[in-house]
């Protein structure tokens, strides 16, 4: 039960006693988080042609700007021991979510962008021999 009873304590403890040794880390994390957001942002500026590229990329930059704020709000309240905030369940949550989300850009890019990418250039070849009905316009008086 003693063992039991620590797990927790450790786990949720609100102002959590031991000093955190992973600043430096968390906060080159965070930065790279930052930069991979705004990599992803310009690339989709720039290359407006790659319309496949910009509907399955669009919503991550806004994501990992949103990780890397929570982590820094983290950071900020275990370094001034601010109770609740700098608990370890909150980091362990917050790091969960971004090894998430780096999975799923990483199975887009490499899995849902060349499937999708090929179906797409195979759909433009079949419109281009696909018969068109055009119109007649209407005379106006």
């Amino acid at each position: 039960m003693n063992i039991l009873n620590n797990i927790v304590l450790y786990l949720f403890n609100p102002a959590p006693g031991r000093p955190f040794a992973y600043y430096y880390f968390v906060g080159v994390t965070i930065i790279l988080l930052l930069a991979l957001g705004i990599f992803i942002r310009i690339y989709i500026r720039k290359n407006k042609d790659d319309k496949i590229f910009k509907k399955l990329f669009k919503k991550y930059p806004s994501k990992l700007w949103t990780m890397s704020i929570a982590m820094a709000i983290y950071l900020l309240a275990r370094y001034n021991y601010i109770p609740f905030f700098s608990m370890r369940t909150l980091y362990y949550i917050i790091a969960g979510t971004t090894l998430y989300l780096i999975y799923d850009m990483v199975n887009s890019y490499l899995r849902k962008y060349p499937e999708t990418k090929k179906m797409h250039h195979e759909q433009i070849a079949q419109n281009k021999y696909k018969i068109t009905r055009k119109h007649k316009k209407k005379k106006t008086r």
